[in-house]
C-alpha cells in the first residue's frame, strides 16, 4: 500500500474512506469510499445505540472488516471501479464473519432501518446479492428468531385479552357463588 498510515484502520472509526481510499483515488460523493462506506459507517455510528451490545460488538467488528477488505484494494494502481468491486464483495463475508447470524431480532431490524435508504435503493442489484448471500448463511437462525418474537408480540398482545377473559369468569363464578348463598339462605335450598 502507498500509504503505511492507511495499513491498519483505527477501529470504531470511518476515516479510513476519505484519508485512505479516497486520497488515493479519488472518486467523489459518488464513488463507494464516500458515497457508500463513509457514508454507512457513519450512519452505523450516529444509530449505534439503538444496537444492543452483542449488535454494537457486531457493528465495530464489521467496520474494521470492511475497511481491512479495502487495504488490498487501495493500491498503487487503483481505479473507482475496482474500489468499488472490492468493496461490495467483501460485505456478505464481513457481516456473517462478524456475527450477523447470532443477532437478533431487534438488531437484525435496526441493521434493516440503517441501511435501507435511498443509497441501497440506488444500489438494488447489489444490495440484493449482499442480502441473498448473508440470508442464505443465517436463513434457519432468522426465521427462528423471527418466529420467536412474533409468538412474544402475539403473546404481548393477547395478554390484555387473557386477563379480561379471566376477570369475566371470576366475575361469574362470583356471581354463581353469590346466587347459591343467596338461595340456600333465603329458599332454604340446599
Amino acid at each position: 500500500m502507498c500509504q503505511p498510515a492507511c495499513a491498519n484502520p483505527p477501529p470504531k472509526t470511518c476515516s479510513f474512506y476519505r484519508s485512505c481510499a479516497e486520497a488515493k483515488q479519488p472518486c467523489g460523493s459518488g464513488g463507494y469510499a464516500l458515497g457508500f462506506g463513509e457514508y454507512f459507517c457513519s450512519k452505523f455510528n450516529q444509530n449505534i445505540k439503538g444496537f444492543s451490545q452483542a449488535g454494537q460488538d457486531w457493528v465495530y467488528s464489521v467496520m474494521t472488516c470492511l475497511q481491512k477488505a479495502l487495504i488490498e484494494a487501495v493500491t498503487c494502481n487503483v481505479s473507482c471501479s475496482s474500489i468499488e468491486s472490492a468493496a461490495f464483495a467483501s460485505h456478505a463475508p464481513c457481516y456473517i464473519e462478524a456475527g450477523v447470524c447470532d443477532l437478533g431480532v431487534d438488531d437484525w431490524l435496526q441493521i434493516l432501518s440503517v441501511v435501507w435508504d435511498k443509497r441501497t435503493r440506488a444500489a438494488l442489484i447489489e444490495t440484493l446479492h449482499q442480502a441473498q448471500q448473508t440470508g442464505s448463511e443465517c436463513a434457519p437462525g432468522i426465521i427462528t428468531g423471527f418466529n420467536k418474537r412474533i409468538g412474544e408480540l402475539v403473546e404481548q398482545l393477547l395478554q390484555p385479552v387473557t386477563d379480561a377473559v379471566k376477570a369475566a369468569i371470576q366475575v361469574t363464578l362470583n356471581a354463581v357463588e353469590i346466587s347459591k348463598m343467596y338461595i340456600e339462605k333465603n329458599l332454604g335450598l340446599p
